[in-house]
């Protein structure tokens, strides 16, 4: 699993890149019982907390994007590309740091506007930053990180209109006290 998540290959060149001691099938199999698990999820919590802790997110200014991506086999969730002849594929909306960190992301069918998914791109990367929030005040309790001081991104407010609803997030310096 770790040959594809470094490399980016295809399952079939990750099998060959192991000698063929696991076949591709095999590798699949446990993606989707990492995916269930929740294995993925922790292991992104994990990263953006370290580099958050480390080095610091820098949200003087973000930036939101969406990409085209094919799906040959369709799936779940995949749309008609307006761009590629409708072939299936996905788009993804990412919100990124001054530095290009992602910090907040959706998928959705490459049919999808990339206005669409914009409030699910925020709605994620505020709920990253309360988990992250909320951790860092769980070890400030426990005796660490006491005045650690960062900016995290905090939606002022929940969408509740369509997908033209204008969003404006909320900078804050957050500081873990005991």
């Amino acid at each position: 699993m770790v040959v594809r998540l470094v490399t980016g290959c295809s399952w079939e060149d990750a099998e060959r890149l192991l000698d063929n001691q696991v076949s591709d099938t095999t590798m699949r199999s446990r993606r989707d019982e990492w995916i269930e698990a929740g294995v993925f999820e922790l292991l992104v919590h994990e990263a953006q907390e370290s580099y958050d802790r480390i080095i610091g997110l820098d949200l003087s200014e973000t930036a939101v994007d969406g990409s085209l991506h094919k799906s040959p086999c369709g799936g779940a969730g995949t749309g008609k590309n307006p761009t590629d002849r409708a072939k299936l594929g996905w788009k993804w909306s990412i919100l990124t740091d001054r530095n290009g960190i992602p910090i907040g992301w959706a998928i959705d069918g490459a049919n999808r506007h990339d206005s669409v998914l914009l409030g699910p791109t925020l709605d994620d990367a505020g709920a990253k930053a309360r988990r992250r929030r909320h951790r860092s005040q769980e070890k400030a309790w426990e005796g660490g990180h006491a005045g650690d001081s960062r900016q995290e991104a905090h939606p002022r407010h929940a969408l509740a209109g369509g997908a033209d609803q204008l969003v404006a997030l909320e900078l804050r310096s957050v500081t873990a006290e005991h």
